[in-house]
């Protein structure tokens, strides 16, 4: 850690200096094995629910509620818990080997991660005058009393 503080360019006093060395960057490194951790319990739980889908769809395969254990997963939730009740629908069935056959073309589709267009703010309303809508009109007419003169 000293060797840390040592390259760093920004001058320290001795109080600041003993603070990180202290306090903040053990905090640091806890927060990271913390990370770490929680990143390791969430894949653990992943697994185990996957396996979880897994052993309900080879459940419904060997009763014969579905063709083949793949096609579990493309079925709604709430299809699944209509056909596990009993009330077995052939259109479901269908709409699963549709969704099934249709994947390999939705999968290829790629979207922005990032919405472009307007930034938009929280909206806060007094009385019937949206405070939003003053604050964009108001900038547009200044816009426009600027290109005036």
């Amino acid at each position: 850690m000293d060797v840390l503080l040592e390259e760093l360019q920004t001058p320290l006093v001795p109080l600041r200096r003993w603070v990180i060395k202290r306090h903040l960057l053990p905090m640091c490194r806890n927060a990271v094995g913390h990370r770490e951790n929680t990143k390791s319990i969430l894949m653990k739980h992943q697994h185990q629910m996957r396996e979880a889908l897994w052993q309900i769809a080879r459940q419904m395969h060997g009763q014969g509620l579905i063709p083949e254990a793949e096609l579990f997963f493309f079925l709604k939730p709430n299809e699944i818990v209509a056909m596990i009740a009993g009330r077995t629908n052939a259109m479901y069935l269908w709409k699963a080997k549709q969704r099934k056959r249709l994947w390999p073309t939705m999968d290829k589709y790629r979207f922005d991660e990032f919405i472009k267009g307007f930034r938009m703010t929280h909206r806060v309303s007094v009385g019937n005058i949206s405070v939003e809508m003053f604050l964009f009109t108001l900038s547009a007419f200044s816009a426009n009393q600027r290109r005036a003169n």
